[in-house]
């Protein structure tokens, strides 16, 4: 009959079958597990298996915040999304404004030259035509002065002419010893005045003429000369009539009366700077009268 003992041994026996194919599995699940270890490492019930708790705790946190992180990060992600395509739609708008303007800019720069050009054309043709007008008015001012200087040349022919031709008409003069007073007080006869001698009226003795009377011109006597003398003259020279208040000859001044038959041979007269001879009571023109016979 089985003892106690017998019966211990038994169990201890049974046990340690039991041990060896709980072993036997552990190992066999074990090697399965650490075999697909990414798979159950984050699963609490297989961390007997785990080499290192620690390190796959930590490495399970990270997994789960990881994953969370992209559900608790998706509203940002969608608003940076979105202002990314905001501001990629704004770059597209400023780019194709910046295309606009370029072609703004391109087309100007085209057709601003043709513009200047057209302008450029126009002021060249109208400078052109200003150069021509005063080319024009240069040669009509020319012509004109041509003319002028012309006309001046001929009007100083004719009055040479005339000087030339008239000269060799006896011009009016006075006799010899006519009285005349200088500014200083001296009296000399006509023909004996000193040149540069200054007259009553401060004109100066410019020359002395003495003048030989080829066409026989009477003497007109007329009173009021120096110291009372008579005044003798010839009719074709000029005299300052006091109450016409211009200079006439002296063959129409109401004062003078002619003496038919006193002829002289030659006669005297005077250039002056003024041209007046002051003699007494009278004025007279000087020799170059072409200012009063015009």
């Amino acid at each position: 009959m089985p003892t106690g003992k017998n019966y211990l041994i038994f169990g201890l026996v049974n046990l340690g079958f039991i041990a060896q194919i709980a072993l036997f599995m552990y190992y066999t699940s074990a090697a399965k597990v650490k075999a697909n270890w990414n798979e159950y490492r984050c699963n609490p019930s297989y961390w007997m298996y785990s080499d290192s708790i620690s390190d796959d705790f930590n490495y399970c946190v990270q997994d789960s915040q990881v994953n969370m992180m992209g559900t608790l990060m998706q509203p940002m992600t969608y608003m940076v999304s979105s202002l990314a395509s905001f501001a990629e739609e704004a770059t597209q708008d400023i780019n194709n404004s910046r295309g606009m303007i370029s072609n703004i800019r391109d087309f100007l720069a085209d057709i601003i030259p043709n513009i200047f050009s057209v302008f450029i054309n126009l002021i060249v043709e109208f400078q052109r035509m200003i150069i021509a007008i005063k080319d024009m008015f240069a040669k009509m001012v020319g012509m004109i002065t041509t003319f002028m200087f012309m006309l001046d040349s001929l009007s100083k022919l004719m009055i040479s002419g005339a000087g030339v031709f008239g000269a060799a008409m006896p011009k009016s003069c006075f006799h010899p010893d006519t009285k005349v007073k200088t500014k200083s007080g001296d009296i000399f006869a006509m023909k004996d005045l000193p040149l540069g001698a200054e007259l009553e009226d401060g004109g100066k003795v410019f020359s002395v003429m003495k003048i030989d009377n080829q066409n026989k011109d009477p003497y007109y006597k007329i009173n009021g000369g120096i110291n009372g003398e008579t005044i003798y003259v010839t009719g074709h020279h000029f005299i300052y009539n006091k109450i016409t208040d211009k200079f006439v000859k002296v063959m129409d001044h109401p004062d003078a009366v002619i003496e038919s038959n006193n002829i002289p041979e030659w006669v005297s007269c005077l250039i002056t700077t003024n041209q007046r001879i002051p003699i007494g009571q009278h004025t007279f023109w000087d020799w170059e009268d072409d200012e009063l016979t015009k």
